[in-house]
C-alpha cells in the first residue's frame, strides 16, 4: 500500500512538472512573439525655431498637461506608450513605445538629427517638418532646407546599410513600401514625367503647417497659393500635409490620427480636406493628392525653371522672400526667461565658471597688450642698432669700438708726432 502511494505521488509530481514546463513554454513563446511584433517607433520634430514643435509634441504625448513647454535649446527626448490591439501583438494586445525627439534651434543645430535618425531607426521613423504659418516668408526656405537635410542623412544611412549584406537592400525595400502608399493606378506614378517629379524618400514625412489660425483673415488668393504650394512640396516628396492650431481641437485630432497611423500602424487616414474656401485646416494624407488637382503655379514659366522653381516664384510673389537656411552654431534661446527653474547649486557653479572665464579673458587681453607694447619699444631700438651698424666711407663702422691692432697703431703715431717736430727744430 505504501509503495503504491509513493508511486502515485511520484506520477503526480512528474505530471505537475510537465504542466509547468508547458506553461513556461507558452509564456516564453508568447513573450517572444510579443517582442517580435512590438513596435519601437521614432518620431522626430524639426522645423522653424519657435514654430510650436514642443507644443505639438506635448499635445500628442500629454494632452491634459496645461503648462506651456519651455523652449528647446538643442535636442529634447521624451516617449509615449500606447495600448494596441492587434493579432500580431497577442490575444490581449499590449503597450508599444514611441521615442519622441525634437531638434531645437531651427537650422543651426540640424546635424543633431543624426542622433535619432540612424540605421537602427530608419525602418519605423516619422519626421515632422513644422512650419510657422504666422511667418509665411520663412516657410519655403524651411521646407527646402529640411527636405535636403533629411535626404543627405538618408544617403549616409544607406551607405552604412549597403556595407553589410544582411541590410544591403533595406533602403530599396523602404522606397518600395513608400510607392505602395499610392494606388497602383495613381496617375502620378505611371507616366515617365510624373515619375521623375515624384521623389520618394522611403521614410514617413509629415509637413505640419502650425498656427493656421494666422491665415483666417488672409486674402483667399493667398490661402490658395499657400495651400497649393504646400500640397505640391508634400505630394512630390511622398509626404503628408496637415494644418494645425492649438485653438482648434479638430486639427489637433487630425495630426494625432496621422501620427498614430504611421507610428503605431493604426487604421489609415483617408480624409482629404483641400478646399481652402470652405475649410481653414487642410489635411492631405500621403498618396491622397494628385498633380492635376494641385494645378499649375500662377506664374509665367521659362525653359530653365523646374516645377519647384515655379512654385517658389509664385509663393514669394505673395509672401515675400527670406534668405536660405544654413547649418551652424547660432544664438540659442533662453530656456528659462521667467526664472521658474532656478537651482542654487547649479546657478552658483555657473556664476563661478563665468567669472573664471571673465578673468581668463582679462588676463589674455593684458598679455596681448603687454606684448604689443614690448614690440613697439623694440622697433626703435632695432632701427638704431641697424643704423649704427652701417659701414662708413673710410671703411670703418661708424660709432663702433676700434679693434685692438688699430688702437695700438694710432697711439704709436700720436707719440711719434711730437718727437718728429722737436727733432726738426734743433
Amino acid at each position: 500500500g505504501e509503495e503504491g502511494a509513493k508511486e502515485s505521488k511520484t506520477i503526480e509530481a512528474n505530471r505537475e512538472k510537465e504542466e509547468q514546463k508547458d506553461i513556461m513554454t507558452m509564456v516564453v513563446g508568447h513573450a517572444r512573439r510579443a517582442a517580435k511584433s512590438a513596435i519601437e517607433a521614432t518620431a522626430i520634430f524639426v522645423g522653424s525655431q519657435g514654430a510650436g514643435k514642443s507644443t505639438l509634441m506635448q499635445r500628442y504625448t500629454a494632452p491634459d498637461r496645461e503648462e506651456d513647454p519651455k523652449p528647446t535649446p538643442a535636442l529634447d527626448y521624451s516617449f509615449t506608450r500606447k495600448e494596441v490591439k492587434r493579432e500580431s501583438a497577442g490575444a490581449g494586445g499590449g503597450k508599444e513605445v514611441c521615442h519622441m525627439w525634437e531638434i531645437g534651434g531651427g537650422s543651426t543645430l540640424a546635424n543633431l538629427m543624426d542622433v535619432p535618425l540612424t540605421d537602427q531607426t530608419v525602418k519605423n521613423v516619422t519626421v515632422c517638418i513644422v512650419v510657422d504659418l504666422s511667418k509665411p516668408n520663412e516657410i519655403f526656405p524651411c521646407l527646402t532646407f529640411w527636405m535636403d537635410r533629411i535626404r543627405a542623412r538618408l544617403r549616409e544611412i544607406e551607405t552604412q546599410l549597403r556595407a553589410k549584406p544582411a541590410t544591403a537592400k533595406v533602403m530599396d525595400q523602404l522606397r518600395e513600401r513608400a510607392r505602395k502608399r499610392f494606388s497602383e493606378k495613381h496617375p502620378d506614378m505611371v507616366g515617365e514625367f510624373q515619375r521623375k517629379m515624384m521623389n520618394l524618400s522611403g521614410i514617413n514625412i509629415v509637413i505640419v503647417a502650425h498656427k493656421a489660425d494666422a491665415l483666417a483673415d488672409r486674402d483667399p488668393d493667398m490661402k490658395k497659393v499657400m495651400g497649393r504650394t504646400l500640397r505640391f512640396v508634400a505630394h512630390t516628396n511622398g509626404a503628408g500635409l496637415v494644418y494645425t492650431s492649438t485653438k482648434d481641437k479638430q486639427s489637433m485630432l487630425n495630426i494625432k490620427k496621422i501620427l498614430n497611423q504611421q507610428l503605431f500602424k493604426e487604421a489609415a487616414v483617408k480624409t482629404k480636406v483641400v478646399d481652402h474656401n470652405k475649410y481653414l485646416y487642410l489635411m492631405v494624407p500621403c498618396g491622397a493628392d494628385q498633380l492635376k488637382d494641385i494645378g499649375q503655379p500662377p506664374v509665367q514659366p521659362s525653359e530653365k525653371d523646374t516645377p519647384l522653381d515655379l512654385w517658389r516664384k509664385a509663393f514669394e510673389g505673395y509672401f515675400g522672400t527670406s534668405p536660405p537656411l544654413t547649418m551652424g552654431v547660432g544664438a540659442l534661446p533662453d530656456v528659462d526667461p521667467k526664472g521658474q527653474f532656478k537651482e542654487k547649486a547649479v546657478d552658483e557653479a555657473r556664476a563661478h565658471k563665468e567669472h573664471s572665464l571673465w578673468l581668463y579673458k582679462e588676463s589674455a587681453a593684458r598679455a596681448a597688450a603687454d606684448a604689443s607694447k614690448a614690440t613697439s619699444k623694440a622697433r626703435p631700438a632695432a632701427a638704431a642698432k641697424a643704423s649704427t651698424s652701417r659701414p662708413s666711407a673710410s671703411g670703418d663702422k661708424v660709432g663702433s669700438k676700434p679693434s685692438g691692432d688699430k688702437e695700438k697703431q694710432r697711439r704709436a703715431a700720436a707719440a711719434a708726432a711730437p718727437a718728429a717736430s722737436g727733432g726738426g727744430g734743433g
